[in-house]
């Protein structure tokens, strides 16, 4: 049966089971060339799917919405992402926000990561050993208390606690976080640097949360980015005007998510932009004000709450972003 072209809301608390069913069906009947978001839960929400056997290929994208593969194959399922023609005939599932109320593709939709709208639907045809591998998506997103508790109880592995071990006059120290905060941090590195497809590669293929962690790649690429990151911190100031910070930097890789840090250790809302490819992201409470001032002003930007991003056109640079702020920061 196919699915017609309303929003599917995929809701935990829905009481109407035979159209998820449905939407099970439709999902699960055959195979799609898979087009996702560049980052662990586009990644995540991949592996998912990779596992049920619903896919015969997948890429991950740089540019947000983008359905069309470097070899020119049209994408006929899309993750994380929010198609850039509303025209194209293919079934999205998503948890941005900003669709448009007119859309001839299919889509489910919920409030909550993508990894887990995925996770939801395919539950029933995963290997429960497959299960863990939805937090990598979750914690990715920020949002690792949505974990569904059968993972706590199935993976106690996830609480307990990794890290290096350091020595500081003469006493030897265990550095550690929780595993479940890691695993997206070693995900995303490859995705930063260009290289998603290493990232679903380990992920698609690791039977432990420790896969990962101790996956030589993966490591290799979390070094690289880390260097890249003390050499931004070193070389580019930020400006702060009012309400919103505002770091301009210059980077190969993809590393918007130093507006986090930035935006954690001082309050403000904070946007980076790379120049390099005219890129940007926000990250703070006001990113969705942000958001819907700059598409007022002509900036293309997208997201949902506290996490946005968006790129500048061939007539706009940082001035255009500086301006703009002096006009709408609070």
């Amino acid at each position: 049966m196919e699915l017609d072209s309303k929003r599917y809301v995929l809701a935990s608390n829905t009481k109407d089971a035979n159209k998820i069913q449905k939407l099970r069906e439709e999902l699960l009947s055959r195979k799609y060339l898979l087009a996702s978001h560049r980052d662990s839960d586009g990644v995540t929400s991949a592996v998912l799917l990779n596992k049920v056997g619903v896919l015969n290929g997948v890429f991950f994208q740089e540019t947000f919405g983008d359905y069309i593969s470097s070899n020119g194959k049209k994408a006929t399922l899309m993750t994380d992402m929010i198609p850039i023609d509303s025209n194209i005939d293919i079934i999205v599932i998503d948890h941005h926000p900003d669709h448009p109320e007119n859309h001839k593709y299919k889509l489910i939709f919920d409030a909550v990561p993508a990894s887990l709208i995925v996770w939801r639907l395919v539950k029933h045809r995963l290997k429960p050993e497959d299960y863990w591998k939805v937090i990598v998506g979750l914690a990715g997103d920020g949002q690792p208390e949505l974990t569904p508790i059968e993972i706590w109880e199935k993976y106690p592995i996830l609480v307990e606690e990794w890290g290096n071990i350091s020595e500081s006059y003469g006493r030897i120290w265990h550095n550690t976080y929780p595993i479940y905060q890691l695993l997206s941090s070693y995900i995303n590195a490859p995705c930063r640097m260009g290289l998603p497809a290493i990232a679903f590669k380990v992920l698609n293929e690791a039977k432990t949360p420790l896969d990962i962690l101790m996956n030589k790649e993966l490591k290799s690429a979390k070094e690289e980015i880390k260097k890249e990151v003390s050499r931004v911190i070193k070389e580019y100031p930020a400006i702060t005007i009012k309400s919103i910070t505002l770091w301009i930097i210059e980077s190969d890789y993809s590393i918007g998510f130093l507006a986090s840090r930035l935006e954690s250790s001082r309050g403000k809302t904070t946007i980076v932009y790379n120049r390099k490819n005219k890129t940007f992201s926000v990250r703070g409470s006001l990113a969705t004000y942000i958001k819907h001032y700059f598409n007022k002003y002509g900036i293309k930007a997208g997201g949902h709450a506290g996490f946005v991003g968006g790129s500048l056109d061939e007539t706009q640079d940082e001035n255009t972003l500086i301006n703009t702020i002096r006009k709408i920061a609070l």
